[in-house]
């Protein structure tokens, strides 16, 4: 019932796909209906193994920089951050430069938070099959609270793009708010994008630990409308089967 939205480069913005009965997530075409490594997936304990990862290192998150809002009409709110470049190293032996997309979605738990990351060689726009990890994907989920929000620097700007198309004006803030403030127990596993074209390229890590969003957050978010301009009240894709995949958990424990 919230906001899914994550953009990629590669994704068609004249695609003709939603998230209604006639464009959503049961006719999307391609590896999106035939791929045996769709995200997203639900996180059972009998598909869950502990791993000895190495921590998650996150550079120039802590760099204040400009940042703009866009309600994209689809796959709704686009956070831009130019100013950055960041890197994973956690099972992952290459270094992923931050994409200029930052993206939130309906969780189990409320809502997400996408921060993507791609390989320096990746080339926006290229039609070419892409490498198994070429995107490498960072989910915070957020929870219902009245204590002070890491959103606050942006959350001010929800109600001035809930037009389709509209953007906000430049902002400046730290995108290290967006993560929890214990960053060691994540969960990781290969998966896909969860919208088209669902490219099977992305080592997913999802942070164990929530951030906080406000009702009133909340509230602002839900006003966003779509391009025929109804409110997005629901664009998140369905789970999906693992295939065999297993996913696995670094415990807070492992240095």
């Amino acid at each position: 019932m919230l906001l899914f939205f994550v953009l990629i480069a590669r994704s068609d913005a004249k695609a003709n796909w939603g998230y209604g009965e006639k464009d959503g997530p049961g006719v999307w075409p391609g590896t999106c209906r035939v791929g045996t490594r769709q995200s997203p997936v639900d996180i059972s304990p009998s598909d869950v193994y502990f791993s000895p990862l190495p921590r998650l290192n996150f550079f120039n998150y802590d760099r204040k920089g400009p940042v703009v809002l866009e309600n994209t009409g689809n796959t709704g709110l686009r956070l831009t951050l130019t100013h950055l470049r960041a890197a994973d190293r956690s099972g992952v032996t290459n270094d992923y430069d931050r994409e200029p997309l930052n993206a939130a979605g309906q969780s189990v738990v409320g809502i997400q938070i996408h921060l993507v990351h791609v390989k320096k060689s990746f080339v926006p726009g290229s039609r070419e099959p892409l490498e198994d990890d070429a995107i490498a994907m960072v989910g915070v989920f957020l929870i219902i609270s009245n204590d002070s929000s890491p959103l606050f620097e942006i959350a001010s700007n929800f109600l001035t793009i809930t037009k389709a198309g509209s953007v906000s004006d430049m902002i400046k803030m730290e995108p290290q708010y967006l993560l929890p403030q214990f960053r060691e127990p994540f969960y990781r596993y290969e998966g896909s994008l969860t919208t088209p074209p669902c490219d099977e390229a992305v080592v997913w890590m999802l942070m164990a630990e929530p951030v906080s969003i406000t009702y009133s957050q909340l509230s602002s978010l839900r006003k966003l409308r779509s391009s025929s301009g109804k409110k997005i009240a629901s664009n998140n894709r369905p789970r999906s089967a693992l295939n065999g995949r297993k996913i696995a958990f670094r415990p807070a424990l492992f240095v």
